[in-house]
């Protein structure tokens, strides 16, 4: 694969709850807290995100023209906290992408606060009109995940 997006994002919760979030709890936060963007989460190899699980997700409303999706977990490390997953078909698959990993590396930021840098490393197809809006797309949901999490999590936490 050969092209590199990264980007970072802050969130305002502690690592080892952004960990459980977008790792043994994703499904649920999924579910709960992310409902415009997904309407429809399951695992179709394994029965968590580890190592080798496959995950099949269908969008949501506020993402209509994309078709469901499945990516594999094909990075997993709870010490350094990074997660890749492998897209495998449908979503952006069909939208340009040959090929992408998107990984999440969570790190400390100290105060309860975590850095997530997201990384996407792709191949796209040489049919691609608009190579920067569809980069863009994808960036701007990748965020909007990760803030659905965070909201999820102080949601949580002052619920508690």
């Amino acid at each position: 694969m050969g092209s590199k997006l990264a980007f970072e994002t802050k969130a305002l919760v502690g690592i080892e709850a952004m960990w459980k979030a977008i790792t043994k709890d994703k499904l649920k936060v999924l579910s709960d807290s992310a409902s415009h963007l997904v309407s429809e989460s399951r695992f179709l190899e394994g029965d968590e995100i580890a190592l080798g699980s496959v995950v099949f997700i269908s969008f949501g409303p506020a993402l209509p023209h994309l078709e469901p999706f499945s990516e594999k977990v094909v990075e997993f490390d709870e010490t350094s906290h990074t997660l890749s997953f492998l897209g495998i078909s449908g979503g952006y698959m069909n939208r340009g992408f040959a090929k992408y990993v998107v990984t999440f590396v969570l790190g400390d930021d100290g105060d309860e606060k975590t850095l997530v840098t997201s990384t996407i490393i792709y191949d796209l197809k040489e049919n691609v009109v608009d190579r920067e809006s569809l980069l863009t797309e994808f960036a701007k949901v990748l965020r909007d995940y990760l803030q659905c999490v965070e909201s999820h999590l102080l949601k949580n936490t002052s619920a508690a």
